[in-house]
C-alpha cells in the first residue's frame, strides 16, 4: 500500500505496483496475494477459479485505462508535458518504454480471462455471467489490439483452461476472433443481461471496425438508455492511470493539436468539461485536465448505449444506405429532447438520452464528407478518454479514404522542436521470439 501511495503520481511507479498484484486477487474481490499469472494446472477448486477471474479483471481494467490514456496520445486527445513520451510526436519507439500500449497487460488479461472461463465452468459455474464477463473480456482485448497495434500479431489460444498454441493473425481475423470469444459469451447470458449487452456493443463494434454496416446496426439494437459498463477501479489495485499523470502534469488533454486535432479544450463542449491546472511538469504549457477523471478509482467505460446509438447513427448515413435524416435523428436524440430551460436570462437546451445539458440540435451539413467529419466529432467528444479515437482515426483513413495527413496531427510539433513523425499505430514487443512469428508487416491505417 505504501509503494502505492509514493507512486500514484507517475505511470511508471504505477506500472510496477501493477505488476506485483495487478493480475491475480490483491483487489476487493480477493484479498490473496498472488503472482502475476496464475499458473491453470494449479486450479482445482471454486477459489482457484474466482482468483483468476479476479486477476483477469484487474489486468483488464489497468491495461483498458493505460491503453486509452496511449491510444490517445497517438491520437489528438492527449498531449505530453512532460517530454518524455515519444508517442506524442507520431515518433512509436522501437524498444519497451513505461509510456506504451499495454499489450503484455492486455495480453495477461486476455489469457487469464479464457483460462478463468474454463475453470469457472468447471468449479463455479454459477452466476454464469461471471463466465460470459471473461470471453467478453477476452473479445474486447482482441479489439483493441486490432484498433492500436500494427499486424499481423500472435495470439495464444487457451484450451481446457492452459495456454495453447499460438495463431498469428491479422487485424481482420482479430476482429473475427473477438466475435467468437463473443459467441462464447453469448451462450452463458440470458438476453437483457448487462453482460449481454456488454457483449452486443462489444460486438457492433468489432462490426463496424470490419466494416460490415448491416451486422453493426443490428448487434447495436435494443441496448437500453443509459447503459454503461466499467470494470472496477479501486484506485489501488486498479487504477485511472490518465488521472495519475495528468494530474502529475506530465499529460494534458490536447487542443488542436498539429492542424487536425479536434479543439477538445476550446470548444468548451458541455460533454468534455475542463480544468486549468497550471503549466506542464517540463514543457511549459498549460495542462488541461478532462474532469470526468477526478480520482484513481475514477472508471474509464468500456461500453454504453451512447456508443451504440452512435455506431447506429454511423451505419445509417446516407452513403451507406441510410434513409433520409436517420442518421441525425440519431444523434439529435442523444443531445437533446428538444425542449429547452429557461433560468433568468439564460435558455439551455434539456437532455436527451446522452444525459448532458445544453447541447445544440445539429443541422445536416449536405454532402457525405461532411456527415462523416460530423459524426466523427460527436464521436469524439461522447467517447472521450475511453480509448476509441485512434481507431476512429485509423478507420477515417481506411473506411472513409482520408489522407492520413489530413488526420493525425502533422507539422511542426507542438512540444517543440522538431516535426510530428509519420506512425500511425503501436507495435508489440516481447513477442520476436514466439514460434512462427517475424514481426509486424502492416504498418497502416
Amino acid at each position: 500500500m505504501q509503494a502505492a501511495t509514493h507512486c500514484a503520481r507517475r505511470v511508471k511507479c504505477l506500472a510496477m505496483v501493477s505488476t506485483v498484484c495487478g493480475v491475480v486477487a490483491c483487489s476487493e474481490l480477493t484479498n490473496v496475494p498472488t503472482p502475476d499469472i496464475i499458473s491453470p494446472n494449479d486450479i482445482t477448486n471454486a477459489v482457484g477459479a474466482n482468483q483468476q477471474r479476479a486477476g483477469a479483471i484487474a489486468a483488464f481494467a489497468n491495461g483498458l485505462a493505460m491503453q486509452a490514456l496511449m491510444t490517445g496520445m497517438l491520437g489528438d486527445e492527449f498531449a505530453d508535458r512532460s517530454g518524455t513520451i515519444a508517442a506524442d510526436q507520431r515518433r512509436v519507439p522501437l524498444q519497451q518504454t513505461y509510456f506504451d500500449f499495454p499489450y503484455d497487460r492486455l495480453t495477461s488479461a486476455r489469457i487469464n480471462a479464457l483460462a478463468a472461463a474454463s475453470k469457472l465452468e468447471l468449479y463455479s459455474p454459477t452466476p454464469s455471467w461471471h463466465i460470459a464477463e471473461m470471453f467478453a473480456y477476452a473479445g474486447y482485448v482482441d479489439i483493441m489490439d486490432a484498433e492500436g497495434l500494427c499486424s499481423p500479431l500472435p495470439l495464444a489460444d487457451v484450451v481446457n483452461g492452459s495456454p495453447s498454441a499460438v495463431r498469428i493473425l491479422s487485424r481482420s481475423e482479430l476482429l473475427k476472433s473477438a466475435l467468437v470469444d463473443f459467441d462464447s459469451a453469448t451462450a452463458h447470458v440470458a438476453q437483457g443481461d448487462s453482460i449481454a449487452t456488454l457483449v452486443s456493443v462489444g460486438r457492433a463494434r468489432a462490426l463496424l471496425d470490419s466494416g460490415d454496416w448491416s451486422g453493426a446496426v443490428g448487434a447495436s439494437q435494443g441496448v437500453p438508455s443509459g447503459y454503461a459498463y466499467t470494470p472496477p477501479y479501486d484506485g489501488v489495485h486498479q487504477f485511472n492511470v490518465i488521472f495519475s499523470n495528468v494530474s502529475a502534469l506530465d499529460v494534458s488533454v490536447s487542443n488542436l493539436e498539429g492542424g487536425n486535432g479536434l479543439d477538445f479544450v476550446s470548444a468548451q463542449d458541455p460533454r468534455l468539461l475542463i480544468a486549468n491546472l497550471g503549466l506542464g511538469a517540463i514543457v511549459p504549457e498549460s495542462v488541461y485536465a478532462p474532469t470526468k477523471y477526478s480520482s484513481l478509482a475514477s472508471p474509464v467505460v468500456l461500453a454504453s448505449a451512447i456508443e451504440a446509438s452512435l455506431i447506429r447513427a454511423e451505419v445509417l448515413l446516407p452513403q451507406h444506405g441510410g434513409p433520409g435524416s436517420a442518421w441525425l435523428d440519431t444523434l439529435n436524440a442523444l443531445r437533446t429532447d428538444g425542449t429547452f430551460s429557461v433560468s433568468g436570462v439564460d435558455t439551455t437546451y434539456n437532455p436527451g438520452s446522452g444525459n448532458v445539458a445544453g447541447l445544440r440540435l445539429l443541422s445536416d451539413p449536405g454532402s457525405d464528407s461532411g456527415r462523416v467529419t460530423l459524426l466523427f466529432r460527436e464521436r469524439a467528444f461522447w467517447l472521450f478518454g475511453y480509448g476509441e479515437r485512434l481507431g476512429d482515426m485509423r478507420r477515417l483513413v481506411r473506411q472513409y479514404s482520408r489522407p492520413i495527413e489530413s488526420v493525425y496531427p502533422h507539422g511542426p510539433y507542438e512540444g517543440g522542436p522538431g516535426t510530428y513523425g509519420s506512425d500511425v499505430v503501436f507495435r508489440p514487443f516481447g513477442e520476436q521470439g514466439t514460434a512462427g512469428y517475424s514481426g509486424c508487416t502492416n504498418t497502416g491505417p
